[in-house]
């Protein structure tokens, strides 16, 4: 059965794992951009916690998501990327896979949404994986034959995609600390199980039961 999702910034473990799940994946190209959803923010995993990192748009509710406008007023590429390397310098991986982002930040994209898909990409090509993404031509407003993920999109739902898939835990830098938390951007996964982060989102996209 295909599945329908909008395009996070980076999305969540649980996102990766839907995205290998029998059926085609297709991402919901003609919405409006809502805020304070994980359009535009992605939650690591720090010394003090979980935390959100969160790209500024200029963008309202009224605009097509395609077209929000990413703010470069504050220099929130470096803050990214500091934070990035704050929490997971000491992780087996991080050192290893750097450079990559660093480089599609420094495209200085427009666009979030260009932003959002050449991360995807990139990610996919890091995880050795092919999530064979399309887009849609038109708002699919009532979808038939189709499992909507699109809602999970929302910070407060995005627990949602955690639904048929396995519990599949991993090592993570602050574990012992906090012990292991779940639904984390799939940076957590990257960096801590490099290559090996591929075998877990098949284990955690194997059906349950």
């Amino acid at each position: 059965m295909d599945k329908l999702f909008n395009l996070p910034y980076f999305g969540s473990v649980w996102h990766w794992a839907q995205l290998l799940t029998p059926g085609r994946n297709v991402f919901e190209a003609h919405g409006n951009y809502l805020r304070r959803t994980f359009r535009s923010r992605t939650t690591i995993m720090s010394a003090n916690g979980p935390i959100d990192m969160t790209v500024p748009v200029y963008s309202n509710n009224d605009e097509p998501y395609a077209l929000s406008r990413i703010n470069y007023s504050t220099d929130w590429t470096s803050e990214h990327l500091n934070a990035f390397r704050s929490a997971y310098n000491a992780s087996p991986f991080y050192e290893f896979y750097e450079d990559d982002f660093k480089a599609v930040y420094a495209k200085n994209h427009e666009l979030l949404w260009d932003l959002n898909v050449d991360m995807m990409q990139l990610v996919a090509e890091l995880l050795n994986i092919d999530v064979m993404p399309s887009f849609s031509e038109d708002y699919i407003k009532c979808p038939e034959n189709i499992r909507d993920y699109r809602v999970a999109i929302e910070h407060k739902k995005g627990d949602r995609l955690a639904s048929g898939i396995s519990d599949v835990e991993y090592y993570q830098v602050f574990r012992d600390k906090y012990g292991f938390v779940k639904g984390l951007s799939i940076l957590d996964l990257l960096f801590n199980m490099g290559p090996e982060g591929k075998l877990v989102l098949k284990a955690m996209s194997n059906p349950i039961g």
